[in-house]
């Protein structure tokens, strides 16, 4: 994966004075620009640091749990990039204890992309044509993680989430109407490295309890969890 530049202070900076509830009004302040599954997006800082986007993972309960993820979180991508074939958008990953609120942060810096370059975006101004070429587009590079599943079943598997949302269309810009000839897709959806090896998920799945209601947690853990990490 093409790597970014990742300004460690100011992240830290941002954490000290971090409101969790209010994130716009702390002393670094934060755009929030969307929320996933187990992360939130934020916009932070000025200048460079503003040409990326942050999703903070704030989840790890120790030092060993943050240094797992980055240690599957670099294979997934090398993994996706190097024998699948998936390209990425270009982005770097940061590890660091805030030891004030006793917190272990794992961030993920991506470059920022145009907003219409995103699938979902893209969709409302593309002929229905093009939103077919598009649709096909995805769907060749799911078939790449297809194969790949296939011929390595039993040793190692990954997983994506392929919804449209997830792919941005490289040098596609604002003003846009049409897609090139050549359609070339970055894949968004880093930070759930979903990777099988020898059959065993190696991912954490407890990771994405964190973030629900404690009441909801053992309900989720039974019902749910297994079978959409599986799909």
């Amino acid at each position: 994966m093409e790597q970014v530049r990742v300004n460690l202070e100011l992240l830290k900076a941002f954490e000290e004075g971090l409101d969790t509830r209010f994130p716009e009004a702390s002393p670094i302040p934060a755009k929030v620009l969307g929320y996933g599954e187990i992360s939130t997006v934020l916009e932070l800082g000025q200048g460079p640091d503003r040409e990326l986007a942050f999703k903070r993972m704030p989840m790890f309960r120790s030092v060993d749990e943050a240094e797992a993820y980055e240690k599957l979180y670099r294979e997934y991508i090398d993994t996706l990039e190097e024998d699948v074939g998936i390209r990425v958008v270009p982005g770097s990953l940061a590890r660091f204890s805030d030891e004030i609120h006793g917190r272990n942060l794992v961030y993920i810096a991506q470059r920022r992309l145009p907003a219409a370059s995103i699938g979902q975006n893209a969709i409302h101004r593309l002929s229905d044509d093009d939103i077919r070429r598009l649709v096909i587009a995805v769907l060749r590079e799911c078939d790449r993680l297809f194969s790949f599943n296939r011929a390595n079943r039993g040793t190692i598997e990954l997983g994506l989430d392929g919804q449209i949302s997830n792919w941005a269309i490289a040098g596609f810009d604002e003003g846009q109407t049409r897609l090139p000839e050549e359609i070339q897709l970055l894949y968004i959806d880093t930070s759930t490295p979903l990777l099988r090896r020898n059959g065993q998920e190696q991912l954490n799945t407890e990771l994405f309890l964190r973030s629900a209601p404690s009441f909801l947690v053992w309900i989720l853990r039974a019902l749910f969890l297994e079978d959409v990490v599986t799909r």
